[in-house]
Order: C-alpha cells, then sequence, then structure tokens
C-alpha cells in the first residue's frame, strides 16, 4: 500500500507491477478477477450476497464520497429502471429531467455524464462503489507507506 492510497500487486506470471486503488481493487476481487495467493489463497465467485457485502464497504468512505455515490446512483438507477439496455444520450433527457425535478437538484448532469456512469456502474455488476469518483494524483510522487520502510531496509 502506498501513500497515496494505491495498493501495488505483483502478477505471478512475469513479476510486472500493476496498481489499483482500493475500490478497484474490491471490486476485482469481488468479481473474481483477481485472486490472492499465497500461503493462504481465496477465490470470491460475484454472488448477489458478495456484491452486498461489498457495497457495505462504502461506510468506509468519507459521507460526502458516499453522498456523491449516492447523488450519481439515483440517475444511473432510474435509467437502468426506465430504458434498461437501451440507455443512450437522446433517451436519457426525460429521465435526467424526472430525477432532478424528484431531488430539487438545481444543475442535473448531462445525458453523456449519466450514460459515462450508468456505462461504468454495468461494467462493476451494477456496484455503487464505482460510482465514487477516483481523483489521482501525480504519478511521480508516490512514496512508500513509513510502516513498511523498515521492512524494505532489510532487502538492501
Amino acid at each position: 500500500m502506498l501513500e497515496d492510497g494505491q495498493c501495488q500487486l505483483e502478477r505471478k506470471s512475469d513479476l510486472a507491477l500493476s496498481s489499483y486503488t482500493k475500490h478497484e481493487l474490491l471490486g476485482f476481487i469481488g468479481s473474481g478477477v483477481v485472486i490472492l495467493g499465497g500461503q493462504e489463497s481465496i477465490t470470491v465467485t460475484a454472488t448477489v450476497e458478495n456484491n452486498q457485502r461489498l457495497e457495505s464497504d462504502l461506510s468506509a468512505y468519507s459521507e460526502k464520497m458516499q453522498q456523491e455515490a449516492n447523488y450519481k446512483y439515483s440517475y444511473v438507477k432510474r435509467a437502468d429502471d426506465l430504458l434498461g439496455e437501451n440507455v443512450n444520450r437522446v433517451r436519457l433527457p426525460k429521465v435526467i429531467k424526472l430525477v432532478a425535478d424528484e431531488n430539487n437538484d438545481p444543475h442535473p448532469p448531462s445525458p453523456f455524464t449519466v450514460r459515462l456512469w450508468w456505462k461504468n456502474w454495468i461494467k462493476a455488476d451494477r456496484s455503487i462503489i464505482t460510482l465514487i469518483e477516483n481523483k489521482r494524483g501525480p504519478k511521480n510522487k508516490r512514496r512508500i507507506v513509513k510502516e513498511c520502510q523498515p521492512a524494505l531496509k532489510i532487502f538492501h
């Protein structure tokens, strides 16, 4: 785990390092894309029960991030309910107006934005965690978490 909240994993096949955010990693584990190995190995299959367990991890985020995710969710869920697989920028304005009126939202998102949220939400098996803003910091300023530094000195 790095100071900026990124998690780095080493791929077993070629020892390449891959960097992910915590919620990306949880999504991969939940969908079975990533299987953790070591002395103990776990596999997690994508089931409704497992997705609900991952959804409870939304509480690990700040109140502001939770509100933002729920705001986005209100739009993508309604679009999914009303339009199904036919979510597109032409049909979305009616859905957006409906949700904005219900929530008294003076500045609703654009159809392009809602469609992007919806696509990401669908790709993540309708997980609200994917709707949390993932702000990436500068790549060149990563530092290893202070707790890990003593362990790393052993290898030098």
